[in-house]
Order: C-alpha cells, then sequence, then structure tokens
C-alpha cells in the first residue's frame, strides 16, 4: 500500500475519489481553502501542505466513509458532505480553533456543494439583488443631433455618448453649415477638372488679362 506520505497533492487522491463523485471538483476548492500552492504538477511542500497530506487526507477519507455508510447505497448527501470538506479545510488551515455553522453562516458551505440550486443564499446575493433592482437614472439623450445609434448620454452629467459624438458636435459648431476641411469635396472632384484643364484655363484667364492691358494703353 502506498504511503500517506508520498500523496501528490497536485490530484485528487484516489481513496477519496472512491467515496464521493464530486471529490475532483471539489478537491481544488480544498486546496485554495487550506492554502496550499500548486506549480508544474506537483505541490509545493509546506506548513499548509504537510498538515493535509499527513491528517486531513486520513481525516477526509475517514470522515466520507462513515457518510457512505449512513446513506445505505442511496443519493449523496450533498450537505452533509458539504460540512465533511469544510471541516478538513478548516482544520487544515491556519489557525487554532474551527468556527461553528449557524443559519447565518450556513452559505459558507457554497464552495463545497456543486449543484448551485442547493446552494444557501449568501449576503452578498442580497447586495447584487438590490443593485439589479435599483431604478436606473434616465439618461438624456446624445447632444450630438447627427448621432448614429441615437443612444443616451454615458451619465446624468455627460452630454454625448461617446468622444467621436462629441468631436462630431465640436466640428459642427465650429464650421456651423460648411462641413469640415477635412470631409469638403475636392475642387477637382467637384468640378470633373483635371491637371490639364486646369492649366489651360489658367493661360486662356493670363491671356485674357493680357489683352486688357494692351487696349487700356491703345485707350491712353
Amino acid at each position: 500500500m502506498e504511503s500517506i506520505t508520498a500523496i501528490n497533492l497536485a490530484t485528487c487522491p484516489p481513496e477519496v475519489a472512491a467515496l464521493d463523485t464530486h471529490a475532483t471538483a471539489l478537491w481544488p476548492v480544498l486546496l485554495r481553502k487550506v492554502g496550499v500552492t500548486i506549480s508544474k504538477g506537483e505541490h509545493i511542500e509546506d506548513k499548509r501542505a504537510w498538515m493535509l497530506r499527513n491528517f486531513g487526507v486520513d481525516d477526509l477519507t475517514n470522515r466520507l466513509a462513515v457518510q457512505q455508510t449512513r446513506e445505505h447505497g442511496g443519493p449523496q448527501d450533498d450537505l452533509a458532505r458539504a460540512r465533511i470538506w469544510r471541516h478538513i479545510a478548516e482544520a487544515s488551515s491556519p489557525g487554532e480553533t474551527i468556527s461553528d455553522l449557524t443559519e447565518k453562516t450556513l452559505y459558507t458551505l457554497n464552495p463545497f456543494i456543486v449543484a448551485k440550486a442547493k446552494r444557501f443564499a449568501s449576503p452578498l446575493d442580497a447586495f447584487r439583488q438590490q443593485a439589479d433592482t435599483q431604478a436606473k437614472p434616465d439618461l438624456p439623450p446624445c447632444g450630438n443631433p447627427n448621432c448614429p445609434d441615437g443612444a443616451t448620454a454615458l451619465s446624468t452629467r455627460a452630454k454625448f455618448c461617446s468622444k467621436s459624438c462629441r468631436n462630431m458636435a465640436s466640428e459642427q459648431r465650429q464650421w456651423g453649415a460648411e462641413p469640415p476641411r477635412a470631409i469638403r469635396p475636392k475642387r477637382s472632384d467637384a468640378t470633373h477638372e483635371t491637371p490639364a484643364d486646369r492649366q489651360k484655363a489658367y493661360r486662356n484667364r493670363k491671356s485674357q488679362s493680357c489683352v486688357t492691358d494692351n487696349e487700356a494703353l491703345e485707350a491712353a
């Protein structure tokens, strides 16, 4: 028989897995509660690991075996087994005492209860429910009249739904009805002129200017 001191805590011991159908899921939870560190597929041997390896595993195996006898081959009592797993976690953790379970602290069994429907209400659940049911303030619409999403502002103190909408509204105020320079159509695109057409038009204007100057000199 393999010595218990040779157990690698990185994996659930087979003797424990044989006594609880949820052992492989609960074993990592137990390691976290006790404070055992796993690295490269092996546990780091320290005081917590030594305590769990030499005493906790044996105690857990014995208690699960007794619970299995009480169940007489029937379905597992998940709540009773959760108490066992929690007891081993408390006994192997730092401290000299094991905290008692009361009606107000039954939620501490939740980490060792796999079925969520069987878990107890936690004080944090009340806070989450209150946050979900709390009425959210009415947010004003985005200050950009051309907002593509028609969204609301980020908060009651904000005016726009995003930074892009804020920049767009700022450009609209700056340029008024005229679109910003970055999106104005180019002259060549608007008139369909080519560089050769612009050069020809320039020569025509220059020749007309020369004719006008000559006429002025003759009239003088």
